[in-house]
């Protein structure tokens, strides 16, 4: 045994650096939070999915559980921006867990959605704009080659759309190495309203892509495989999107198509119909939905208005608000004003107004300037006029056989009186054979 006085300097030095190393070691063991056992994590996840207020104070009581996962792939991240709790979201970030981290929830297995593709697919707006705030990146493809841009539109979530465009989401973002997958471009006219194509064009200085945008600039010269642009999508589904568009009213995308070049005339391929006689067999059908969309709109007005007192239930309130707000952008929908607007600008940019679509839109005036026609220039087309009428249409253009055998709303275009004749003339009329 060696004796104290035998001890050196350098080692009395070293024997207490030993000693407070282990002690300060002892001391940080213990006040680290203890590894969640499997009742504590199933606890915590069955707070989250039943937006239980008692999930935050087991989270502060454990911070570990900020970075459980339950069955390999969900998370606490995950199941709280599905939830709509935002004030968990906000506390999971702060304790540093994974923004960007994919997986599922409780009702999900296989998605691979990050948080910010469970906010909006679950319509959690608050969420969405924390997650976009605290840096999320908009751009993450999910296992179905799905990014949040694309969920936005299938939801028809338009507000949210245009935040993730702010914050520099990419509307021609694709699969590599996938075909069949549509652009969450070409799903805002099949899907939602069309109202942010102008936008993602380049075509609201307003409004520019990106412009809040946290996302670190690619380094990388190397063009992106997983993005395409607007030219290439415009080349190969052009002339069908602006078919659909117009078909569904969407006013905003087809002036922004039409402006970015996609050509009104009639289609190359030989089994397509002229844009305007799709476009008029959905103005017929889209006629009586209007008056019925303003009757439920009065309705639910009126039924919100006589239980308006504070006596009512919230809950009840809240519903009714927001059934008002769908009907009421129904009724704008099916607006006779707005189809009328597509098919003047359609014209302009000289779509072909033939017979077919004089006859659904009940346009007996242009009927009459194309029977008119006919007569003056015998052609092949003039059977095909006049088999598109029965009767007394050869003189008075009244509905064909067909038209007048539908259901009698019909939308009435007011159309625009004609040039006079020292301007330029209007596009010439093609009928079809």
């Amino acid at each position: 045994m060696i004796a104290s006085n035998h001890w050196s300097p350098w080692n009395l030095r070293l024997a207490v650096l030993v000693g407070t190393v282990l002690l300060l070691s002892h001391l940080s063991a213990t006040a680290q939070p203890s590894r969640p056992n499997y009742a504590d994590v199933e606890a915590f996840f069955d707070a989250i999915a039943m937006n239980d207020t008692n999930a935050l104070s087991m989270l502060e009581a454990n911070t570990n559980l900020a970075f459980v996962r339950d069955n390999g792939t969900k998370l606490p991240l995950l199941e709280a921006a599905a939830s709509g709790n935002v004030t968990l979201v906000k506390r999971l970030i702060e304790l540093g867990t994974d923004i960007n981290a994919t997986g599922d929830t409780y009702s999900s297995g296989g998605y691979q959605h990050t948080a910010l593709h469970w906010a909006i697919d679950r319509n959690q707006p608050e969420v969405c704009k924390c997650l976009l705030a605290a840096g999320a990146n908009p751009n993450i493809m999910s296992f179905s080659s799905t990014a949040p841009l694309h969920l936005a539109f299938k939801g028809c979530h338009e507000e949210m759309a245009g935040w993730l465009l702010d914050y520099g989401a990419e509307p021609f973002l694709v699969q590599p190495h996938s075909t069949g997958f549509p652009t969450a471009f070409e799903l805002d006219i099949t899907s939602s309203s069309g109202e942010l194509i102008p936008r993602m064009l380049g075509q609201d200085a307003k409004h520019p892509l990106g412009s809040k945008s946290l996302q670190k600039p690619r380094r990388s010269k190397q063009p992106r495989r997983d993005l395409t642009t607007a030219a290439d999508v415009l080349a190969a589904h052009g002339s069908e999107l602006l078919v659909t568009a117009a078909a569904r009213g969407e006013l905003e995308a087809v002036q922004a198509l039409l402006q970015a070049g996609v050509p009104a005339t009639n289609s190359s391929d030989a089994n397509s119909a002229p844009i305007l006689q799709t476009f008029s067999l959905a103005a017929f059908n889209i006629a009586a939905s209007h008056s019925e969309a303003l009757a439920a709109l009065d309705q639910t007005r009126t039924i919100l208005k006589e239980n308006s007192s504070p006596q009512i239930n919230p809950g009840f309130i809240s519903m009714a608000q927001h059934q008002v707000a769908e009907q009421a952008a129904k009724a704008a929908a099916t607006d006779p004003d707005r189809w009328q607007k597509i098919l003047q600008v359609l014209i302009q940019h000289g779509a072909d107004y033939d017979a077919f679509a004089a006859t659904a839109l009940n346009d007996t005036n242009r009927l009459a300037q194309l029977v008119s026609a006919t007569k003056q220039s015998p052609s092949p087309a003039t059977a095909m006029a006049r088999r598109l009428c029965i009767g007394p249409c050869a003189s008075t253009g009244s509905l064909s056989l067909y038209f007048g055998s539908r259901p009698a709303h019909r939308w009435t275009p007011r159309i625009p009186p004609a040039r006079p004749r020292c301007t330029s003339p209007p596009p010439a009329v093609k009928l079809n054979s």
